[in-house]
């Protein structure tokens, strides 16, 4: 009735998983060469980690174990998979929340020194003025 064998073919799936282990060794060494913040580093280098695990456990899941033939082992491999999975989508959402206290950061930082670039230039325009020649024949003409 079924067709014994993996889901996909092995021989489609194994390169595609080397392609993606490939791919997301090259994407978690990226940001160890940037100039990012080291909370976002964190959590983006342990999703890619993460990643480095699941990728290898869905190639297996999908290529190469037979889920007639061993039951098990398939549904522990997808369990595992599964399971790590929810794990990286739960790094992602740390990762915006993460992100947007950064921007909140960075925002008050932008207001303070705004703030006291104004402070400054309404001191500097306010000496300026009592100290000009100008504003000084004004006061003696008063």
């Amino acid at each position: 009735m079924f067709d014994s064998g993996p889901v996909i073919p092995t021989i489609v799936c194994v390169p595609l998983g080397i392609i993606a282990m490939l791919t997301c060794a090259a994407h978690l060494l990226g940001p160890a060469r940037r100039a990012v913040p080291a909370s976002r580093r964190r959590i983006r280098q342990a999703n890619g980690f993460i990643m480095l695990v699941v990728i290898p456990l869905l190639t297996i899941g999908f290529g190469i174990i037979d889920p007639h033939r061993h039951p098990n082992q398939w549904l522990f491999t997808w369990v595992a998979a599964i399971s790590l999975l929810t794990m990286a989508i739960g790094l992602a959402l740390l990762d915006v929340v993460n992100t947007m206290r950064l921007h909140r950061v960075a925002r008050q930082h932008l207001h303070k020194t705004l703030s006291k670039a104004r402070t400054q230039l309404h001191e500097h325009t306010q000496s300026a003025h009592t100290t000009s020649p100008l504003a000084q024949e004004q006061s003696h003409d008063r």
